[in-house]
């Protein structure tokens, strides 16, 4: 929430400091040194500003909505380890890279199985 309200401060800045130039007045010393010099700079300063700040929200938005999806629970809980082990043999995938340590560990039954095994 923090970084979202200082770019949205930015973007204020950024758009008054734009009018400021187009205007053709100076902005304060202080400040001066921060903001770009001319129109151009500023305009593209503001556009990026504003992709980073929808980045960013989009980013929040999504770890708000992941927060109630356990991404792992249907490989453990749903899906037969033996389907998978087989599958990721038959494609020659490491089974380190879709199954944890935990989980290799709850199964080491399943880890046994050929790539031929077919689920009846």
């Amino acid at each position: 929430e923090d970084v979202r309200s200082t770019m949205e401060k930015n973007i204020k800045i950024l758009k008054r400091h734009l009018l400021a130039l187009q205007a053709g007045k100076t902005s304060s010393k202080a400040q001066e040194s921060k903001l770009p010099k001319d129109i151009v700079s500023c305009k593209k300063k503001l556009a990026e500003t504003k992709i980073r700040l929808d980045k960013h929200n989009n980013a929040m938005a999504m770890k708000e909505e992941n927060k109630t999806v356990s991404l792992g629970t249907s490989k453990v809980n749903y899906m037969d380890p033996r389907i998978t082990v087989s599958w990721c043999k038959k494609v020659d995938l490491s089974i380190e890279k879709v199954f944890p340590r935990t989980v290799r560990t709850k199964f080491p039954w399943a880890m046994h199985f050929k790539s031929t095994y077919r689920f009846d």
